[in-house]
């Protein structure tokens, strides 16, 4: 069992990495979507505060698993893979993670600015960066929608490139993160 990548395929660490942080980030693109429609009450701060503290595990589990990547071998691109499959993977995969990071920063943005702390899982609160400023808090709002929405259409880019290596073009791309 290989914990660091290798040319042909992901070790340990970076597969659970990816897992583990596809689960939250669905649990929190469905909190996103679904806490709006909530009227206001106890549930939807339940639901606010537990997307908020999602919001910064991944945050932090996303910081790990840069540092990872950065410290560890590239994978390979499959044998035959067009160069701009491999171009489109890359910018993909660095937009994925560019969103994961720029998500939580804006949503700590859009909190603070409206007066409200971060807190993480009621074991930790974060300060709050400035004075309240409805400015900034709709700033911070915009670029945190913008940012869930391309975070998505990328996301099912990702999912749906993994699903055609799959299937259709039959190649290890999608085995690679599942198996050593």
């Amino acid at each position: 069992m290989n914990w660091r990548n290798h040319a042909a395929g992901y070790g340990l660490l970076s597969r659970v990495l990816h897992w583990l942080i596809a689960l939250f980030v669905f649990w929190m693109l469905y909190l996103g979507l679904t806490m709006h429609d909530l009227p206001l009450g106890l549930e939807k701060l339940k639901q606010i505060n537990l997307h908020k503290a999602l919001g910064v595990t991944v945050f932090a589990l996303v910081l790990i698993r840069l540092i990872w990547k950065l410290s560890n071998p590239s994978v390979k691109a499959p044998p035959g893979q067009p160069k701009w499959q491999q171009r489109a993977a890359e910018a993909a995969h660095w937009s994925l993670y560019g969103f994961m990071l720029a998500m939580p920063i804006s949503g700590w943005v859009m909190s603070t600015a409206a007066g409200y702390p971060v807190s993480y899982f009621g074991l930790a609160k974060f300060p709050l960066l400035f004075e309240k400023n409805k400015q900034l808090q709709d700033i911070g709002h915009v670029v945190h929608e913008f940012a869930s929405w391309a975070f998505i259409a990328v996301l099912v880019a990702h999912v749906g490139a993994a699903l055609y290596h799959h299937f259709v073009v039959k190649d290890e791309v999608l085995k690679r993160m599942l198996k050593d």
